[in-house]
């Protein structure tokens, strides 16, 4: 749902996410993320629908 690639020091705030196919939130080689008040939902028999991946660091 949200690909964030090579990023420094990043928020997410007050944002809901909803039935993702897979990841919500996919990171990779990102120094510093804050997610506050995030909401992420998915069915309870979806498959694979983790919530962040943090992925690779900077």
């Amino acid at each position: 749902m949200i690909q964030i690639d090579q990023a420094q020091n990043i928020t997410f705030y007050g944002v809901t996410l909803r039935n993702a196919p897979n990841f919500h939130v996919a990171m990779n080689r990102v120094g510093g993320a804050t997610f506050w008040g995030l909401t992420i939902g998915a069915p309870a028999e979806a498959r694979n629908t983790d919530g962040i991946d943090p992925g690779a660091g900077p």
